[in-house]
């Protein structure tokens, strides 16, 4: 099933009605939306008021809810709460997973993680030197990634498609994007984590205290690249605070299609067969079964979609 994205920027009410969120918009005709048809809600609208009905049963039906500062950053959740009837039993099987799955699985992850950031660059401006280093580092991660090829990678790649002088995590419309993207990613893998009955804070290689959402932040690396490659058809369109066309555009990311399995799926269903596969290995310790998602070409470029 194909879930409905939404962005709330002109709403004065949000309500239930039979089976419906209706959006009552200031100055415009109201929209109504089947509850069970929405997956993630972004609200930017700082005025927009939720019944508590309505908070209720969207978290029923597994709806998160995203709410933004006013540079349109994501800054809190709404999860859904006890969505699974096995949760006990998952947590137990969580806690018990050993150290040495969890490093497979870590060193799946990255490698993943590395492939795609190497078909990015493929896709876009086909830079071989750093081709070339990303395939070197993509086949010598090893258990663990004692080498911190994860982060060597990250570091070149960046570069590659931004420019030396790039730094993540300063003041600029690159980075405001990258985040906000990867905001919307995060997301909607933590609400597959809650609707299948997941403590997000066990991850299997972040570890923080300060992060409630530890096995999310593990899974999204290998989507992670996706933001990349989207921003990099877009970079003279960045700016603070970000356009509504950017913002637009990175959560319909979600609607994007990736390899799995030698299979096509949209990004958001990718998502969540990864969270699936990752119970498999969870419940019935089956590793060679936790497949991940590849990048394939896509056209961003608004007159070649």
């Amino acid at each position: 099933m194909s879930y409905k994205n939404l962005i709330i920027r002109n709403a004065k009410f949000l309500l239930i009605e039979d089976s419906q969120l209706v959006i009552k918009r200031r100055g415009e005709t109201e929209l109504a939306i089947p509850v069970e048809d929405i997956s993630i809600i972004l609200v930017e609208d700082p005025y927009s008021n939720f019944s508590s009905r309505a908070l209720t049963e969207l978290s029923k039906h597994g709806v998160i809810l995203l709410f933004c500062d006013n540079s349109y950053m994501p800054t809190s959740f709404v999860l859904p709460y006890n969505q699974s009837y096995n949760q006990s039993k998952i947590l137990k099987a969580q806690i018990c997973l050993s150290k040495q799955i969890k490093a497979e699985l870590w060193k799946k992850i990255i490698k993943q993680k590395i492939s795609n950031q190497e078909s990015v660059i493929r896709f876009c401006n086909n830079n071989d030197y750093t081709i070339q280093y990303l395939s070197k580092y993509k086949n010598e991660v090893e258990i663990n990634d004692e080498k911190n090829l994860e982060g060597i990678a990250s570091k070149m790649f960046f570069s590659s498609l931004y420019g030396d002088d790039f730094i993540r995590f300063t003041e600029s419309g690159v980075n405001l994007a990258l985040n906000y993207g990867y905001s919307v990613l995060h997301a909607a893998i933590v609400r597959n984590l809650c609707v299948m009955g997941f403590n997000s804070n066990l991850g299997i290689w972040h570890s923080s205290e300060k992060n409630a959402f530890n096995l999310a932040s593990d899974l999204i690396e290998p989507f992670r690249p996706l933001v990349d490659y989207l921003l990099y058809w877009h970079q003279d369109e960045l700016e603070v605070p970000l356009s509504k066309d950017i913002r637009k555009k990175l959560v319909q990311l979600l609607k994007r299609r990736v390899k799995m399995n030698k299979k096509s799926l949209t990004v958001e269903y990718a998502m969540e067969q990864v969270v699936k596969n990752f119970l498999n290995v969870v419940t019935k310790n089956e590793l060679n079964e936790f497949s991940l998602p590849e990048i394939e070409s896509i056209q961003f470029l608004e007159n070649e979609l």
